[in-house]
Order: structure tokens, then sequence, then C-alpha cells
């Protein structure tokens, strides 16, 4: 097909000028001539459009991207053969560069962004990897990095399905491969692909994913040799290089990840590219899908020994925790034994100055004693104020009265009685008034 041809593929599609070409064929700009959209038109060139096995192949590319719908993955709008014989794809126009050509031109990605790529090729790969397809050639010239039509974000595609293995063959898929054929790039091929046996499946692409780690971390292959023939017996006989003895900023973390990816029995890989790659963003400290903690009590140590400490939900709330019922009568009793001591007080007080007047008037007509008595009080009940609570001390009998004995030949006269004031009454002490949340009236 030479540039600027006016013959239409699939009837509808111009193309407009050639974006590469590759060892199998060409890849072209196209328009929809309706629609006005643009489109990647691939072809198979020369002796390989008349090659039956080419020709299959690339059948099973165009089917296999077709039967994968996802967004890491590039999607395939049509394909045929045109009037010439030469088979053709109609796939979506990516816009940005392959991840090799960045490579190129940055020479290493840091960890966290080799992460956040290859997380999205390993979506794209399991969704193969769930309908039997191996892409068998997963590499950085066959992941695409694209820019969103918004320009917001970046994303990795999948590209090139052309040797894909399909094992199931339930869509009318062809998933003939002969033992003994070595198909792949000879840097990011696993071991199995290098002896060629048919027993590959899913675990070369883990092999590969980690081939195009490394390479994105250091900026070199894995695996080199001076030949393509030395290359492949180091790659199945060489133990796993250690990058961070290698390269500076390389984590030890990594070096038990990639003998794991690179490990030359594929049971001992990797069970999924989603495992792998989810090791490989923790290693790189990307945060994965955040999952709330359970809502728990928090923890109180308590108070005394042997004292269980317990949450109320006025706690939890931010509430003052509800008080018990006998915290309210203590605080009653505590009012009433203040007013009852300063009622008895006052009494006691009064009380006094009268014993003393009473003494001064008697003196004139008696003659006091050696030793003075007491006052007497029986004739004044005093007031005794109530009990702060019920397990006060029960009160102490009183002591037993004796007459008072005089002189011979003297009589003592009573002092003169005199009415006794009533007994002042302790007011009784007012609730303590209500209070909002948040606060405690001790009522004082």
């Amino acid at each position: 097909m030479s540039q600027g041809s006016t013959q239409l593929v699939a009837g509808r599609y111009q193309l407009t000028r050639m974006i590469g070409r590759g060892g199998m064929g060409s890849v072209w700009e196209g328009v929809h001539t309706s629609l006005g959209t643009r489109v990647a038109v691939k072809f198979i060139d020369g002796e390989l459009a008349e090659a039956p096995e080419a020709r299959q192949r690339f059948q099973n590319e165009a089917r296999a991207a077709a039967k994968l719908q996802s967004r890491y993955v590039v999607q395939i709008h049509d394909h045929g053969v045109m009037d010439d014989g030469r088979p053709f794809i109609v796939m979506e126009y990516l816009e940005g560069e392959p991840l090799d050509s960045r490579l190129s031109r940055v020479g290493r990605l840091s960890a966290p962004e080799t992460a956040r790529i290859l997380g999205q090729v390993a979506r794209g790969l399991a969704k193969a990897h769930e309908l039997g397809i191996v892409h068998r050639d997963l590499k950085p010239e066959n992941i695409f990095m694209v820019r969103s039509s918004d320009g917001d974000e970046e994303i990795a595609k999948i590209v090139d399905f052309g040797i894909a293995k399909i094992t199931d063959t339930g869509a009318g898929i062809s998933a003939s491969t002969r033992t003994g054929s070595v198909i792949g790039t000879p840097f990011y091929m696993s071991p199995e692909q290098v002896r060629g046996l048919k027993t590959v499946d899913h675990r070369t692409d883990v092999w590969a994913f980690g081939v195009v780690a490394y390479q994105c971390l250091t900026g070199q292959h894995a695996f080199s040799g001076e030949s393509t023939g030395d290359l492949l017996v180091k790659i199945c006989t060489v133990p796993t290089p250690t990058p961070s003895l290698m390269f500076q900023g390389i984590s030890p973390a990594f070096d038990a990840w990639l003998a794991r990816s690179l490990a030359k029995e594929p049971a001992e890989r990797f069970s999924s590219v989603t495992e792998q790659a989810n090791e490989l963003a923790a290693i790189a400290g990307l945060s994965g899908p955040h999952v709330a903690p359970p809502l728990s009590a928090p923890s109180h140590a308590p108070s005394a020994p042997g004292v269980a400490a317990t949450v109320s939900a006025y706690e939890v709330a931010g509430l003052p925790k509800r008080r018990s019922g006998a915290l309210p009568i203590v605080l009653v009793g505590a009012v009433m034994l203040a007013i009852g001591v300063g009622g008895a007080l006052l009494v006691v007080g009064n009380k006094g100055k009268r014993a003393r007047r009473e003494a001064s008037a008697a003196a004139v007509t008696t003659e006091a004693p050696a030793t003075a008595a007491p006052p007497a009080t029986s004739e004044a009940s005093p007031i005794v104020a109530p009990a702060a609570t019920s397990t006060a001390a029960p009160p102490e009998p009183p002591a037993p009265t004796h007459p008072r004995k005089h002189r011979p030949g003297k009589v003592a006269e009573p002092p003169p009685v005199r009415p006794e004031p009533p007994p002042i009454r302790p007011e009784p002490p007012k609730p303590p008034p209500k209070t909002s949340p948040g606060k405690v009236d001790l009522g004082y």
C-alpha cells in the first residue's frame, strides 16, 4: 500500500500516512470516511502475507484482542483481507509513546512509576489469562503509554497479540503450536519458551513481566549475550541478577521479588500477575485500596487494681458518663451535714453566752464549789445535726448523771429558768439544678 493511496480499507477507512514498519508488516494511520475518527490499520507485508501460519497468527491477534474488553488492551474495530490478499486489522489509534521509547529517552524509571505502569499492564494480562490467552511477547515495545482524551491521566495499553497462545478454543481461535518452535523476543523469553515446550502457560507472561520491571528500574536487560544462542543459554542456566548490589537506590526487597518472578521452574514463580503486581506496588510504597479499619471502643485503663474499666454510650458520643443513683444521695447528705453543723454551732454559741450570764447572777447568792461543775444541760434539748449518710457510726449512749452534792447547811438556789427559743431547724436541702450535657453540678 503506497502512501496517499485512494483505496479504502474495509470500504470506509482512508489511509493517510505510515506510522511504522516492522518485520512482519506495517502500521498506517487511517480516517473513517463518514465519522472522521482516526484509526490505526496494520498489514502483513511481503511473502508473509502468503504464508498460512503468518495469516493464522494475524487472524488470532485480531480475534484475541477483540475478545479482550479492557481499557488496558488495544481495542479492535475490524479485520479482514484486502483485494490483493493482504490481511489487515483496524484498531484504535493510540497517541503517545511506547515504553521502550520512554526508557531510551529517560534511561530509568523510579520504583513508584514502574509499579504504576506495570500495575495497569497486569490488569490487562489478568483479563487475558482469565480468557485463556497467553501473550508470549510482553516487552516494552508492546506496552504503549497513552494520554487520555481529557489529558488528565496516562494509561498503559498492551498491543500486539500476534504470537499469543490461545488455550481456550471455544471462540474459534487456533491454538496450534509446534513442539520445538521458538517464538518470542529473546531478551524476554522464559526458559520454557527457549526450549520450545508446548506446556507454555500464563506463567511465561509472569517471567516477562519481571524482566520488563528489571529493565524499567535499571535501564538494562536482565540477561544478555554475545549472540542469540548465548543469550538463550544464559536464560536457562545463569542465576537471577541481584539489582540492589549493582544499582543505587534499588531496595533489597526487589531482589527477592525478582528472584521469584524469574524462577527457572514455572511452579516457583508468582501464581498470577495480579499477585506479582500487588507485591511490586508494596515494595515501591504505593498504597493499595483503603479499607477503613473496624470501629472499636477506646481502651481505658482501670482507675484502681481490680476495678474493670467501662465505656458508656455517652463517652463514645463525647458526653460525660451518666452518674449512678448513689451520687445524688451523697450530695444531698453532704449539703444537709453542712447546714446542720452550721445550725448546731449557732445554737451552742447562743447557749454559751446565756449560761455565762446566769452564772454571774447566781454567784451573788451562792458559794462556788471547789471544783466548778459544768452547767446543767437537762433543761433544754440540744439540736443534733442529721447524719450525713446511713453508714455513719451509731451515737454513743449518754453518760449517767448524778445529783449535785451540796455542803451541809447550804442550799443552792436554782437559777431562774428562762424560756428557751424554739429550736432552729435546718431548711431542707434544695435539689441540685439540672445541668446541660458536658457539666456536672456538685451543688456548691
